[in-house]
């Protein structure tokens, strides 16, 4: 109802199952509006994106996802 779009159909995937999706097409190609970076020692994750276009894998693409705005 928010975009006004009908959606006919869904999926529910876990993190795994949408980090292998992305590399099973051989990544996704995304544009980044500002660099980003963000450590988290505690889940073993850093991300470290730069601004603009970039080709991600599905670990990238999940992170991305993940990342904290603000």
């Amino acid at each position: 109802n928010l975009l006004r779009v009908p959606i006919h159909y869904y999926v529910l995937v876990d993190w795994r199952a949408f980090k292998e999706s992305i590399d099973l097409i051989g990544g996704v190609d995304l544009y980044v509006d500002k660099d980003m970076y963000y450590e988290d020692p505690y889940a073993d994750l850093v991300i470290d994106i730069k601004h603009g276009y970039q080709h991600l894998n599905g670990e990238l693409a999940r992170a991305v996802c993940a990342f904290p705005q603000g």
